[in-house]
């Protein structure tokens, strides 16, 4: 950021909702699942896959990037739930 102007250092925070393919992956190399993180005791265990994200992104006004602050999975669409915990 310390090399863009002014105006290039503003922008809009975006929430955006998606739905995501039901499926898990195994590095085969490693026999890891990929994509997974583990978030401590800050989120409870489920045997579920996420089907829904919702994605907070902040998105510049005079430059052509964004950048993702947080995703939120979930197994259903909870937006409200999500922007609740945000605030």
């Amino acid at each position: 950021m310390a090399t863009k102007d002014e105006f290039q250092r503003h922008g809009i925070l975006v929430f955006d909702e998606m739905v995501v393919r039901k499926e898990m992956r195994v590095h085969s190399k490693s026999m890891t699942y990929v994509g997974f993180s583990d978030f401590g005791d800050a989120a409870t265990a489920s045997d579920d896959l996420a089907d829904h994200g919702l994605v907070f992104t902040f998105r510049a006004f005079g430059d052509n990037y964004s950048q993702p602050i947080a995703v939120f999975a979930s197994k259903v669409p909870r937006k409200e739930q999500c922007l609740h915990s945000l605030f």
